[in-house]
């Protein structure tokens, strides 16, 4: 197995996995636009590594950014939730 963890520009984050040719599949992501060509990244060559990389907390993926100095994503308390949608009125 092999995992891209990219850094989008506004830091939010998205995590690639490959099983064939990851370079193709790369070109693809950026070409079709899934991925930002100003992206960082880097790459888990193991689940393990993968596992050990990203937040065991999944309901906050919206707030995982990447450590500063390490290659690992930690969740920012910083990053604001989401506004709640209100419904609509009705009449």
């Amino acid at each position: 197995m092999h995992a891209r963890v990219w850094i989008e520009p506004d830091g939010s984050i998205k995590v690639t996995h490959f099983t064939g040719d990851a370079q193709q599949a790369i070109a693809t992501l950026i070409k079709d636009g899934r991925v930002d060509p100003a992206s960082t990244f880097f790459d888990v060559e193991t689940s393990d590594d993968l596992k050990s990389a990203l937040p065991s907390e999944r309901g906050q993926r919206h707030k995982w950014r990447k450590h500063p100095t390490q290659d690992r994503i930690i969740v920012d308390p910083l990053v604001p939730d989401p506004p709640v949608p209100t419904p609509p009125v009705r009449p």
